[in-house]
């Protein structure tokens, strides 16, 4: 299943053309959970590796980042603060 296909559509004024449904509730459901799960995994493991490390280290902070990339704590401090990124489990 492509992005696409999961993407909501919109005219040509850029409103959506489907009623959106709420469906945080059936998030609960142990099957969806599952689903979600692979389908997020099977997403993450397509990126290039250095989106993939990006994505994983972003919540964690800036020391462990830097233990785990075995680089410069500074280094990984201008990283993490320049180009609006964020790191530091904000």
């Amino acid at each position: 299943m492509s992005w696409e296909d999961l993407a909501p559509s919109f005219d040509e004024r850029g409103q959506h053309v489907q009623v959106a449904v709420d469906w945080s509730r059936r998030l609960e459901d142990p099957a969806i959970d599952g689903e979600l799960k692979t389908v997020l995994s099977a997403a993450i493991d397509e990126l290039p590796a250095d989106y993939r490390t990006a994505l994983v280290y972003r919540r964690a902070p800036e020391p462990e980042i830097a233990q785990m990339l075995h680089a410069n704590l500074g280094t990984v401090k201008s990283v993490c603060t320049g180009h609006g990124s964020s790191c530091g489990g904000a």
